[in-house]
């Protein structure tokens, strides 16, 4: 886990959005209350790092949230560098699967920003069991 907000020495002249990929899930129709594990990886240039809209971070973030129905509902995640640094990591978030409503679908979204506010975005259909 990161220990303090790296400053972003590499973000000029960076205009590329972060890479997210090899995205894995423990458990592709989870139940009511199951814990589920999301990891991934994300490379960029000029780096990212975990932090949330209260806490400005220089170095961007990365974040996760799972909504119900596209409504609006669901819960944040801030998921943690597990290994490797903000410029090529592997990082990992989890979170309690909340149930849906009966005929109700879910999509679990990780966003990647960088110093220079560019992002990218991963979705994934999380239906449960």
């Amino acid at each position: 886990m990161l220990q303090s907000s790296p400053i972003c020495t590499k973000a000029l002249g960076d205009f590329e959005a972060p890479v997210i990929s090899d995205v894995t899930v423990s458990a592709w129709a989870p139940t009511e209350g199951e814990k589920v594990s999301v990891t991934f990886s994300v490379t960029d240039d000029s780096g990212v790092a975990l932090g949330n809209q209260n806490i400005p971070v220089v170095c961007g973030y990365i974040t996760m949230r799972y909504v119900i129905d596209e409504i609006g509902w669901g819960t944040w995640i801030f998921p943690e560098l597990i290994s490797g640094n903000q410029y090529d990591g592997r990082w990992r978030g989890t979170f309690v699967f909340p149930g849906l409503p009966d005929g109700g679908s879910g999509t679990l979204s990780i966003t990647a920003t960088d110093a220079n506010f560019m992002n990218s975005n991963h979705s994934v259909a999380l239906p449960g069991g």
